[in-house]
């Protein structure tokens, strides 16, 4: 399942893809958010492993994310934002 804010969670076969670029683009293009999911621009893809890790798509191998992945989540800026800043950083340790 993929998930954004605001949005219904799609299921998605991420085996069927070759690659992060087209897991990518096929997101981009489910979303509505063309040209807009890279870390350039603020977007972040993210996921949950079979351990219950949150890690961020396009760390490790492909093959290694196709066998671990349970689910995906798209944050927006605000979001990134948010998870990354200082005070929710200190509100976690």
């Amino acid at each position: 399942q993929v998930y954004k804010l605001g949005s219904i969670g799609r299921a998605v076969d991420v085996a069927r893809f070759k690659n992060y670029v087209e897991l990518r683009a096929e997101l981009s293009r489910m979303f509505g958010l063309d040209g807009q999911l890279d870390q350039r621009n603020g977007w972040q893809l993210v996921f949950v492993d079979k351990e219950n890790d949150l890690l961020l798509v396009g760390d490790d191998p492909w093959e290694e994310f196709v066998s671990s992945v349970r689910g995906i989540r798209i944050l927006s800026p605000s979001e990134v934002s948010y998870y990354t800043s200082d005070e929710r950083s200190a509100e976690i340790v």
